[in-house]
């Protein structure tokens, strides 16, 4: 545990290689499939392909751009969903009253629809307000709520400690824990569905698959493709490839501002520093942004009650999340015209 911002610059500098591994744990073993998740794999080829994978094709700028659509038109879903609450909550009472609204429940499901779409193209129904009665509709709803459910599972028992891995002597005990049963049994469930996403991916021939907007299922596929054409017909070797980001480092002179921006600063890390900081700060910022604009500037938000008191207990899992869940009373501010679900 370091607590010193000198420290943990000197962490991440300084010894940022020897530090960039990641124990063997429970977690990575049950939940991640054997450390295959980028976030909890040891420091080495693999690691560093896939984050490559990851940076070059979800947060770099291209990346960014061509998931914009996806970003763009989930918020409005998100607006259309808002609205729709307001005008079934106003039915019986006053229209300026406004209505309460679980944000937690609004913004995970914000999350779970652009994430499932940039990584399998998959269009979630959570933010459905009509009643489908296509049979392909309803698998689709129910298998979303199913990977909600999951992953929140999956965030609270990444959060768990288990003891056989702070004390490798009681390894004997990991089977019994459980902890470790229901780690088993969550990455068990989310199995089968992973792999019907690749195989629904496997069937789209490349002809079909426009490259500036291929999810990452499409992107790992091609990558594993030209793997094999590497090893079967030749090509430069994997290691000997040319690394233009470190070139682009040896330009001492060079005023680059955005390094400067939001990188240097070691008392605040809330997202890791260094090789394994987390490489969705960009795209969890675009998203975070257009959804706070977008909220703000259509709807009046107040805490409901007279003290306006807002709990701010921690809940820890691996992600930070709020004890008590954030209630909002919300009301529309713009004209009904302006809104998507409101003529």
């Amino acid at each position: 545990m370091v607590s010193d911002p000198k420290v943990v610059k000197e962490c991440f500098t300084t010894h940022d290689r020897a530090l960039s591994s990641r124990p063997r744990t429970s977690t990575g073993k049950f939940l991640l499939f054997d450390n295959a998740g980028f976030g909890v794999s040891p420091y080495g080829a693999y690691w560093r392909t896939i984050r490559k994978l990851a940076v070059t094709h979800l947060v770099s700028h291209d990346g960014l751009r061509a998931t914009e659509h996806v970003r763009q038109s989930e918020v409005d879903s998100l607006v259309s969903h808002l609205c729709s609450v307001i005008r079934k909550g106003n039915d019986d009472d006053d229209d300026q009253a406004g209505t309460v609204v679980a944000m937690n429940a609004v913004f995970e499901s914000l999350t779970l629809n652009v994430t499932t779409r940039i990584m399998a193209g998959r269009k979630s129904h959570v933010f459905d307000d009509d009643n489908s009665s296509d049979q392909e509709d309803i698998n689709e709803e129910a298998e979303t709520k199913r990977i909600g459910r999951l992953i929140k599972e999956f965030m609270k028992l990444a959060g768990l400690p288990v003891i056989s891995d702070v004390i490798p002597l009681l390894s004997w005990t990991r089977g019994l824990a459980g902890s470790v049963k229901a780690m088993r049994r969550v990455a068990a469930d989310f199995e089968p569905i992973l792999s019907n996403w690749i195989s629904q991916h496997e069937a789209v021939s490349a002809a079909a698959a426009d490259n500036r907007h291929q999810d990452v299922i499409h992107v790992l596929l091609s990558s594993i493709k030209g793997d094999y054409y590497d090893e079967v017909f030749g090509h430069i070797p994997r290691e000997k490839a040319i690394n233009g980001t470190i070139m682009d480092q040896q330009h001492k002179l060079q005023l680059k501002p955005e390094y400067l921006i939001g990188n240097k600063n070691f008392e605040y890390a809330p997202f890791g520093k260094g090789r394994r900081a987390c490489p969705g700060v960009p795209m969890a910022n675009q998203v975070i942004h257009l959804t706070l604009a977008t909220l703000l500037q259509g709807f009046l938000l107040t805490v409901p009650g007279d003290d306006g008191h807002v709990d701010m207990t921690e809940h820890y899992t691996l992600a930070l999340q709020k004890a008590t869940p954030l209630q909002v009373q919300i009301l529309p501010r713009l004209l009904p015209h302006l809104y998507p679900s409101m003529e």
